[in-house]
């Protein structure tokens, strides 16, 4: 996992059980920055987050999912 994909799944779970829009993501991830690289990295970590099943798409908003969750609560401290 990369550091923008722990960056956006951290975020989600921070925020869960709330829906995010794809756009809160990428300000709160790249801090306002609107370059395409910087933009393209988020949207490639919320594509590998569902693709994985940490992460799930409802249009444009995205949210953590079950297994995200469990997960969380069973890492070591």
């Amino acid at each position: 996992m990369t550091g923008v994909d722990s960056g956006v799944l951290a975020l989600l779970l921070e925020h869960h059980p709330a829906l995010l829009s794809t756009d809160e993501v990428a300000r709160a991830i790249t801090a306002g920055d609107e370059s395409f690289k910087a933009r393209d990295e988020v949207d490639v970590a919320v594509r590998e987050l569902v693709e994985s099943g940490l992460a799930h798409r409802l249009d444009r908003f995205v949210f953590a999912s079950h297994a995200a969750m469990s997960y969380r609560y069973f890492e070591a401290p």
